[in-house]
């Protein structure tokens, strides 16, 4: 039975634990936070101001840029949103509200408001009458439309690579974060006339997160001195005591 490569194996693990960032909990929470912000800002700016009620008009690059960050975070149509909020403008507080609170209920909204909004999506007539003005070109019809889930299962694979589980092993460095173990020990040195016998010698592991040189002289391992051997002692030690005995 062949053994598996446990070089390989570890990195394997490492990255499936932390993946290829290898980011800290608050840079794991600060990019949270940024992704959630840029998500709001494109429902808000593009979809509500711009496509729904086209209070402003986008040029193509923050237009297109906004399509494909939705299409990766939410997977929501540009037509079907701004048809069904268009309609909810048309419709308010009616039973024709496609989320009205007054008529389904204020917990209905809250808790299966993305269940009312794919319920309606599939209303013909809703989108033929509520879905025009937006986006109608071959990447909308052959991908954000045709392919709309599969936008968030991108951004979830993505997301994977880059963070791996959010798993963090015990015992990281505690000047630099570094998780991975130590270089392996040197052998014993030899010294002139007489093999010396040492403790191993361990090189400082290696700052991953680039810790200034400050911090990164706490990872140094403090070396300790070679021992002489007993002879080279004892020999000494004989010499001494002839030369006061000649004296």
């Amino acid at each position: 039975m062949m053994l598996p490569d446990w070089a390989v194996l570890n990195a394997a693990i490492d990255w499936l634990a932390n993946g290829l960032w290898n980011l800290s909990w608050w840079q794991v929470v600060l990019y949270t936070l940024v992704t959630t912000h840029i998500t709001i800002a494109a429902v808000t700016i593009f979809l509500h101001r711009s496509r729904a009620h086209r209070a402003l008009d986008l040029h193509a690059v923050p237009s297109h840029f906004f399509r494909l960050w939705l299409w990766l975070g939410t997977g929501m149509v540009t037509k079907e949103w701004v048809a069904i909020h268009r309609k909810h403008h048309a419709k308010c507080e009616t039973e024709e509200d496609p989320h009205s609170p007054q008529t389904r209920g204020i917990e209905t909204v809250l808790w299966r408001g993305a269940e009312l909004y794919r319920a309606e999506a599939k209303v013909p007539e809703t989108m033929a009458k509520f879905g025009h003005g937006t986006p109608n070109d071959w990447i909308e019809r052959n991908l954000y439309t045709r392919y709309s889930w599969q936008g968030v299962g991108l951004m979830l694979i993505i997301n994977l690579a880059l963070f791996g589980a959010i798993g963090r092993p015990s015992g990281p460095c505690r000047c630099c974060g570094s998780r991975s173990p130590p270089p392996a020990s040197s052998t014993a040195s030899a010294t002139t006339g007489a093999t010396a016998t040492s403790r191993p010698r361990t090189p400082a592991p290696t700052c991953r997160r680039g810790a200034s040189s400050s911090a990164a002289k706490s990872c140094t391992t403090t070396t300790t001195r070679t021992r002489r051997p007993p002879s080279s002692r004892s020999s000494r030690t004989s010499s001494t005591s002839a030369g006061s005995t000649s004296a």
